[in-house]
């Protein structure tokens, strides 16, 4: 197979997973890398021909995933330029990807730094799920070994100002989220002052999980998170993808067994019509899975 046939496999959805294609991919990654960081250029260039037209384009989703799984740093800020659109066309784009493996693919690819992460969590500019994203991949580099907990911690806890986001408190729920799974000890002030001032929705976290979290205490709480991260992992990029509902919508009768821990398979990008409140909701069971899993 040529690199030009794996990249016309990509090109189109047709209702399977290419994992043919992805293994040409993953075997011959120093040629197709940098024909996998072009697609992706073209996409933070100019998205409208990857939601317009009869075929539903995949060969950014490959992309995306084939370079989250190669921990191609090359790509990282070519990746971030690709999530700096609307919220519609993101989801036009990505589907569930942005909640679902996104934190993950920026973790992968930052190339051992999270400057570049902060930069993307700050950016107000930028769709809050992104920016979560970003949040989210810390809390990953903390499993990785390439940031302390200590130094996310900190920097978690300059969040909650109240200036960092408007027009709800998605932001501050869902980064309260991020500190529960690396256990909330230091940042407990913090988190009650932001409870008082209704920047945390109970009902996307309650103050009772973080006492869970306390009572469990840190190397519980940590391990946990471990497993949450061991989940969300693209190591094994086949096991990763070849479950999404995208790739089974005409065998629901014989649909894949999920890997452990997974439950909500991601979207088709032929399905883009989800509430955003659903998307929410996503993030903050991904972010407490730990503690459905006990």
């Amino acid at each position: 197979m040529t690199i030009d046939e794996i990249l016309a496999g990509f090109r189109h959805f047709q209702g399977r997973y290419e994992r043919e294609c992805v293994e040409e991919a993953m075997a011959r990654k120093a040629e197709i890398t940098p024909h996998l960081i072009r697609i992706l250029e073209e996409v933070a260039a100019e998205p409208s021909p990857f939601v317009e037209g009869e075929e539903t384009r995949m060969d950014h989703i490959y992309a995306l995933m084939l370079l989250g799984h190669f921990r191609e740093s090359r790509a990282h800020h070519t990746i971030i330029g690709c999530f700096r659109f609307s919220d519609s066309l993101l989801r036009d784009l990505f589907g569930d990807l942005v909640t679902e493996d996104l934190p993950m693919i920026l973790v992968r690819t930052c190339g051992g730094t999270i400057s570049s992460l902060k930069e993307v969590a700050e950016d107000r500019k930028l769709d809050v799920f992104v920016r979560l994203a970003a949040l989210h991949a810390m809390s990953y580099g903390v499993v990785e070994g390439i940031v302390s907990r200590e130094e996310v911690i900190d920097y978690y806890g300059t969040l909650f100002t109240g200036e960092e986001d408007s027009g709800s408190n998605d932001f501050w729920s869902l980064l309260a989220c991020n500190v529960h799974e690396l256990y909330p000890e230091e940042l407990m002030e913090t988190i009650n002052d932001a409870y008082r001032h209704g920047l945390i929705n109970p009902g996307v976290i309650s103050r009772e999980n973080f006492q869970q979290s306390l009572d469990a205490g840190k190397e519980e709480t940590l391990r946990l998170h471990r497993k949450s991260y061991q989940r969300a992992q693209l190591d094994d990029l086949h096991r990763a993808m070849s479950w999404w509902a995208c790739f089974h919508e005409n065998e629901k009768e014989a649909m894949p067994e999920l890997p452990a821990g997974l439950q909500m398979p991601v979207s088709s990008p032929k399905k883009r019509d989800k509430k955003k409140v659903k998307r929410k909701k996503k993030q903050a069971k991904a972010s407490r899975r730990k503690n459905r899993k006990r």
